[in-house]
């Protein structure tokens, strides 16, 4: 288990890193580093599943969760 330190590490990476900015680094999923034991972790960018990248999946779980929350809002 993670301390809470550790835990806000890679969120504080991601927003405050300027290599992010450089990078122009988007919409990427960021995972704590499994390289170095914490607190040096480097958080890394992880692979999305597939599924993940299919709009029409997307638009389906949109919906249901739409459904499932009584919200109408459209993306």
């Amino acid at each position: 288990m993670r301390s809470l330190d550790n835990g806000a590490m890679t969120t504080l990476y991601v927003a405050t890193h300027p290599d992010i900015e450089q990078n122009n680094i988007r919409g990427a999923y960021f995972v704590p580093s499994k390289i170095l034991p914490p607190p040096y972790c480097r958080p890394a960018i992880a692979e999305m599943n597939s599924i993940a990248h299919d709009r029409q999946q997307c638009q389906k779980l949109w919906e249901l969760s739409q459904r499932l929350t009584n919200l109408n809002t459209t993306i």
